[in-house]
């Protein structure tokens, strides 16, 4: 019997360009590329929940979810680089919680858990560099990223890395009173 075709899955925040260009600044600043993989622009992202190999006959039901949520709209700031030592990351968050990313990050899981295999919390960060060789720990001028979807994201492997594509935004609400 043929194995089902499965495809690489998860949801997660993607940076406008603003916010793009800002992060890519930061691992040329702290020249990442030197010391480890730098993340190519166009990959960076927030990585919300982790769908792993989905079924193909349940991408779409998937979709419809993802599709079908709407966020209320809010400012992250990213405001500090670290490092992880056990798998030499180096990735830039907040120093803050953010209960608005914690609350959608827990939507997200509760309308996704009939096809969650990740058992592993939110951690919000990007990444910024892969099999780094350069422990970084510092403050970095905030970034406000504005949030107002999610998308999810079919991961293709590649003996070049990794190759996104969107499958599907969340609905768009509209920020009322609220600086980006």
């Amino acid at each position: 019997m043929a194995e089902a075709k499965q495809l690489r899955l998860f949801v997660a925040l993607w940076p406008d360009e603003k916010v793009r260009s800002r992060l890519t600044d930061i691992q040329k600043q702290l020249k990442l590329a030197g010391f480890g993989r730098s993340i190519p622009p166009e990959n960076l992202h927030m990585t919300m929940l982790f769908l792993g190999n989905v079924p193909y006959a349940k991408v779409e039901k998937i979709g419809e979810t993802v599709q079908s949520l709407q966020v209320e709209p809010f400012v992250l700031t990213v405001n500090r680089v670290g490092y992880w030592r056990h798998n030499k990351v180096v990735w830039a968050s907040s120093d803050t919680l953010n209960t608005n990313l914690d609350d959608l990050s827990k939507l997200i899981r509760r309308q996704l858990i009939e096809f969650v295999n990740e058992k592993r919390s939110f951690v919000p960060h990007v990444t910024l560099a892969r099999n780094a060789r350069r422990q970084v720990y510092r403050k970095i001028v905030p970034i406000k990223w504005y949030v107002d979807e999610f998308r999810l994201i079919q991961s293709k492997l590649t003996s070049e890395g990794a190759r996104y594509s969107t499958l599907v935004r969340s609905s768009r609400a509209t920020l009322i009173n609220q600086d980006r």
